[in-house]
């Protein structure tokens, strides 16, 4: 994304804070300085070479069986999801519970990310801005914040080598510093944590916070893992993907065929 689209006025990122309750004080010193480390940025280069090869991927859409868990309601049935861009996004969930579909874009009036979601009843909802700030494409990781990295208003911080469900990982840390914006409170806000395989610089898991539509200091964790990569054309994909919602497994995803730059759907091979 350009930069002119990201430059927020500050006035708009005011308006936002004020209406959601939260007050300057709240911010911490994580993200005190806006600057990228040698290390982080590497990583994400590398993360992007050995997803993509060098190729460039425009838009992606995935389908598979999904079965989605809420609290004690559960649903078996297919989905669906795409992108155009790495800001935007569509999914569409069919299952025994009901219908549900979720979409995310860049406002066109340059005041930022928008979302909105439609529940079992077919209603639509639109989504706090402030949990619309995080990856849009959480589920195609070669579109996912690290496919920005040219970008000056994205930050990487690279914070070592842990372990992660098993696997040896790199920890980056990504958020966005754009100007003219409070920059503690979007970098809180934006912040994505991606856990790249030591080796191979795939990631193999990713965590962010949510909030309460009304209340950004109410933290809410986000958690997909990747897994079981398949090459498509040359991009490296996962066909296993599952998200959880505050440490509950939400969407566990099974993909079984995958279009890449508006191509059609090769479905995936055994």
């Amino acid at each position: 994304m350009c930069l002119s689209h990201l430059r927020i006025r500050a006035s708009i990122m005011a308006a936002v804070i004020i209406s959601a309750g939260l007050t300057p004080s709240v911010a911490t010193d994580k993200h005190q300085k806006a600057q990228n480390y040698p290390s982080g940025l590497s990583w994400v280069m590398q993360a992007m070479t050995a997803l993509t090869g060098g190729s460039p991927v425009n838009s992606v859409s995935l389908s598979g069986s999904v079965t989605w868990t809420i609290g004690n309601n559960q649903g078996n049935g297919t989905i669906t999801l795409q992108s155009t861009a790495n800001t935007n996004s569509q999914i569409q969930l069919s299952t025994s519970a009901g219908n549900r579909s979720e979409s995310r874009s860049w406002a066109s009036d340059g005041s930022g990310p928008i979302g909105q979601w439609t529940d079992l009843n077919g209603q639509p909802h639109q989504m706090a801005q402030h949990n619309c700030w995080t990856d849009a494409v959480w589920f195609f990781p070669a579109l996912s914040m690290l496919s920005d990295y040219t970008d000056p208003t994205m930050v990487y911080n690279d914070l070592g080598q842990e372990q992660h469900n098993g696997h040896n990982v790199e920890h980056i840390q990504a958020y966005r510093s754009i100007p003219g914006a409070p920059s503690n409170i979007l970098a809180r806000l934006s912040t994505v944590d991606y856990y790249l395989d030591s080796q191979t610089a795939i990631p193999v898991a990713v965590a962010f916070a949510t909030h309460a539509d009304g209340d950004l200091n109410v933290n809410i964790p986000v958690d997909i893992e990747f897994s079981q990569y398949q090459a498509v054309d040359g991009i490296q994909t996962p066909f296993e993907v599952t998200r959880s919602f505050n440490s509950s497994p939400l969407y566990q995803i099974t993909i079984s065929s995958v279009g890449l730059n508006g191509q059609g759907l090769p479905v995936r091979q055994p």
